[in-house]
């Protein structure tokens, strides 16, 4: 009897698939573990449950790959794109350039006149870099499905008429609305994407205010870790975080803010979109101003 092909133990002694693709993720979008509900990610259309993507950090980070999505779904189709419902979990130990350019395999892929592999959307991996990446990694972590309902997780309605992210759509009618900017509480002297830390570059920072703001589709239990990690880089108790999204604040999410350590720093605002095509900004979850908080304690 021919014997049967065996995915590779991860660290702890438990067999783990063999990642079968790769994508590239802007840094912004990389959050913490813990929230397992999943969301619909770019992936190859032959995606199948059970399937891995290896996640690759872009944004002229050098940390190379920094984590591994588990699909729970088969492939759907958006706007000339394909998704499915996934789960991240991040590496460790990520696999660094430098990590990456002791393989010549590896480096000619990603580093060398092979890395525009890189460029566009999910990739799917040759069986001889799958296999040069497992021994250089280790193992990979267990795997961890999502456990949310696919079913009701949008993906149709942020892929439809606009050709670039929606979060940056919301973004940009900030920047350009100085009532809209007001009513959230940023100044004119609010700036977009910038670096606080050698881990964090939020959406919007106003120093002014000490306001820092992230912008969101639809915002999960997650992206509470994203903002509290703000804070925590910012390193003053003057500095308060705003979550803005174009959606409804879940019960979920909710708790999850009322539970937060930095619950009393967090405000929550949704976006409405008018007839005229601007946006009205709606106070889904407001907090006191410092001096006020300050008084509290």
């Amino acid at each position: 009897m021919p014997a049967t092909k065996r995915t590779p133990q991860t660290k702890r002694g438990i067999e783990a698939p063999l990642p079968t693709q790769l994508c590239v993720w802007h840094e912004e979008y990389v959050g913490s573990d813990g929230d397992t509900w999943g969301q619909y990610l770019y992936a190859l259309k032959a995606t199948q449950p059970g399937d891995r993507q290896l996640v690759w950090e872009g944004g002229g980070s050098e940390r190379g790959i920094i984590g591994v999505v588990d699909f729970g779904s088969t492939a759907v189709p958006a706007n000339g794109r394909y998704y499915a419902f996934g789960n991240a979990t991040w590496l460790k130990e990520p696999i660094t350039h430098q990590k990456l350019a002791r393989v010549p395999t590896l480096r000619e892929r990603f580093l060398g006149t092979g890395r525009t592999f890189l460029q566009g959307g999910p990739k799917r991996l040759s069986p001889d870099v799958g296999a040069a990446l497992t021994k250089l990694a280790g193992g990979w972590p267990p795997q961890k499905l999502p456990t949310g309902d696919r079913l009701n997780e949008p993906f149709e309605r942020w892929q439809g008429l606009i050709d670039i992210d929606p979060e940056k759509v919301f973004e940009l009618a900030i920047l350009a609305d100085r009532r809209l900017r007001k009513q959230i509480g940023f100044s004119d002297a609010v700036k977009a994407q910038v670096r606080i830390s050698n881990r964090s570059r939020p959406d919007l920072l106003d120093r002014d205010q000490h306001v820092v703001g992230e912008v969101k589709r639809l915002i999960r239990a997650n992206d509470l870790r994203q903002v509290e990690r703000y804070l925590e880089d910012l390193a003053d108790p003057q500095w308060r975080a705003v979550l803005i999204h174009n959606d409804e604040l879940s019960d979920r999410v909710a708790e999850a803010l009322d539970n937060s350590s930095e619950s009393d720093r967090i405000a929550v605002w949704r976006l409405d979109e008018q007839r005229n095509g601007r946006f009205k900004a709606v106070a889904e979850r407001k907090v006191a101003p410092p001096a006020k908080r300050r008084g509290r304690r």
